[in-house]
Order: structure tokens, then sequence, then C-alpha cells
């Protein structure tokens, strides 16, 4: 039963980590979020092939709505402390593939790229998202 006991330890840690780390990452988003729809006016546009883009901007994911297969939603927070808030386009890519991939930088915590467009309502839309290149 100790043996038992001591496995199930090496599999509740890593649980209850994530856990707390997805925990924090949630009231840091819930305390921090401002809104705004004014892009930051020193970063410039990034085309992509199949994608049409206003503006871009790297920042570090605060916060994803959406399921395993879907990303509706998206929050992050720029090098000056700007939280912007994202829709995400139909069709919008990350590195070429699943926006999906957009969760493992929630838990790493590395910054992306978002290439957006700005809607006639005012709300930014992500077209277009890529791991950040920026140190």
């Amino acid at each position: 039963m100790k043996a038992l006991l001591n496995r199930l330890g090496y599999l509740v840690a890593p649980a209850a980590i994530l856990t707390l780390v997805l925990l924090s990452a949630a009231c840091v988003s819930a305390d921090n979020t401002t809104e705004t729809t004014d892009p930051p006016a020193d970063h410039g546009s990034v085309d992509h092939d199949d994608t049409e883009s206003d503006a871009s901007v790297t920042g570090v994911l605060i916060a994803v709505e959406g399921d395993l297969t879907a990303t509706t939603h998206l929050e992050i927070l720029t090098k000056d402390g700007t939280t912007m808030s994202f829709s995400v386009a139909e069709g919008a890519k990350f590195d070429g593939g699943p926006v999906s991939h957009v969760r493992d930088h929630l838990i790493s915590g590395e910054p992306i790229t978002v290439d957006y467009v700005i809607l006639d309502d005012g709300q930014l839309q992500a077209t277009y998202l890529e791991d950040s290149h920026d140190s």
C-alpha cells in the first residue's frame, strides 16, 4: 500500500503544480485586465501570404477561451504593460498550424506575436499567431 501511495504522489504533485499555475494565470488575468482597442503605436505590420493584418503585437498570453479544438478569444500582456483582447478569426493559424497550440504558451509563458485587424466596431481580431522571435 505504501508503494502505491508513493507512486500516486508522483502523479498528484505535477497535477497540483499545473493547477496552481493555471489558477495563478487566471487570477492575474482577472485582476489585471484592462480592455483597450487602441493598438500600441510602436508595432509594425506583418503580412502573411494568406492573411490580412492591420498590425501585429508581441506579448505574453494571459487568457484563452474556447475548447480543445477551437480558440475563440485570447488576451496578451505586452512589454509596456498593456492588456490586449482579441477575438480569433475563423481560419486563423498559429505558425501555419492549429490555433489551439496557443494553450502551450499560456502554460509556458513564452511570448507570441499576434497579427490582427481592427473591425468596424473597434474590436481586435487575431488573424495569425506565431512564436515570438523577440528576446
